[in-house]
């Protein structure tokens, strides 16, 4: 009976082994078609402005998001109001932290001013620059994608002369980009393009309100601000915009 039951079970290995590789074959096959994606926002450097670099130094704080927006994964919708996590398309860091090296980078890149630096610098600065992101997002309809970008922006001049405000610039962007197709890989693609834009803009519109607010002997004047403390990474609730 002993030798019986052995030729069994040895007769029965080869059987048992297959069922095991199945198994292991379809494991593995799941838990990669499972696996969470990591995006980042990304996008090549500027080039050098031809126009001559703006006096002074900028401060970049670091830029914040607000309480609806969802800092760990990327939001798909079918329309708006109907937002939904996508659960295995996450950030690689929260949004407002890339959105600040990039526009950290993108200012030195180009030129903008003399000098650009963050928040923890100690250096003296006469501008400043802050902004929070109230909506990102890729939607899509009729099986078409596009992203959605809201980034309220501030640039505060220090040295504002008597009558002026210090705000040189309190806007809100709306930046809406579409996508190839649907899937999140393209979307966030599309919202790459949308912080592209975003930087272009901003640092046009930052130009354009110097040039136009701030007197050209006074734009060499230096200033000591205050060091700003460290910000929380979520912003209050979305302010009324006209």
């Amino acid at each position: 009976m002993a030798q019986i039951s052995t030729r069994l079970i040895l007769s029965s290995l080869p059987a048992m082994l297959t069922v095991g590789l199945i198994i292991i074959s379809v494991g593995c096959a799941i838990r990669a078609r499972d696996m969470i994606t990591y995006h980042a926002f990304d996008y090549p450097s500027p080039a050098r402005e031809t126009e001559p670099p703006i006096p002074g130094t900028l401060m970049v704080y670091r830029f914040l998001t607000a309480p609806s927006v969802d800092v760990d994964s990327l939001n798909l919708s079918q329309s708006r109001g109907t937002e939904k996590a996508a659960s295995l398309s996450r950030w690689a860091d929260n949004p407002a932290d890339m959105l600040t090296e990039l526009l950290l980078r993108d200012f030195e890149t180009s030129g903008l001013f003399e000098k650009t630096v963050d928040q923890l610098s100690s250096v003296s600065y006469r501008y400043a620059l802050e902004g929070t992101i109230r909506n990102i997002q890729g939607i899509i309809t009729d099986g078409k994608g596009k992203a959605l970008v809201d980034v309220e922006v501030t640039m505060t001049d220090f040295e504002a002369p008597i009558g002026k405000g210090k705000n040189l610039i309190r806007k809100l962007y709306k930046i809406e980009i579409p996508s190839s197709d649907a899937t999140p890989d393209s979307i966030v693609k599309a919202l790459n393009l949308a912080m592209q834009e975003l930087s272009v803009r901003l640092r046009k519109d930052i130009r354009s309100a110097i040039e136009t607010n701030v007197p050209a002997e006074g734009k060499k004047s230096p200033h000591k601000a205050p060091r700003s403390n460290p910000r929380p990474r979520t912003a209050a609730a979305t302010p009324s915009w006209p």
